[in-house]
């Protein structure tokens, strides 16, 4: 028998410009049991829902077309005005290039996940990003998921 969580009280946020994967990834989400589910087609509406939904999960897409995700996401960590400063952030985009994908981690993001996708990569990453209890750190430059040794150092040595 598999365990399956239970993820009915989670509340999930969708940012994509781009209504085919905002569409895919809500009826994913909802095949999960999430029942508060909201979608938005921007960054700015994003923010804006941010802030009033307080979801548990932001899953958003790099590039919008009127801003980037991870812009977004600086806004989610650093913002004074972030409701929850350590909600857990999954990007899902089509930028698959080592560069941009140690960015996000550099920012904070929980997981990354790249397009086109099937269901069970979205749904194992949704799973991980759900059930990523890893304590938060702080530093000058970073506020986000601990960290694995080998990223904190590479940081250390070029984000000073």
């Amino acid at each position: 028998m598999r365990f399956s969580p239970d993820y009915s009280n989670l509340k999930v946020l969708i940012a994509d410009d781009m209504s085919f994967w905002r569409t895919l990834m809500r009826n994913f989400v909802d095949a999960l049991g999430v029942r508060q589910v909201r979608s938005v087609d921007s960054a700015r509406k994003a923010w804006d829902a941010v802030c009033e939904f307080q979801p548990h999960i932001l899953i958003c897409d790099w590039q919008m077309l009127d801003g980037e995700g991870i812009e977004l996401l600086r806004m989610v960590r650093h913002s004074k005005d972030s409701p929850n400063r350590f909600m857990n952030v999954m990007m899902v985009t089509a930028f698959n290039e080592e560069h941009r994908v140690r960015h996000a981690l550099r920012e904070g993001v929980n997981c990354y996940l790249t397009k086109p996708m099937t269901a069970q990569d979205f749904l194992r990453k949704f799973a991980h990003c759900a059930e990523d209890r890893r304590p938060f750190e702080s530093t000058s430059t970073y506020l986000g998921p601990q960290r694995s040794a080998e990223l904190a150092e590479i940081d250390d040595l070029v984000f000073v």
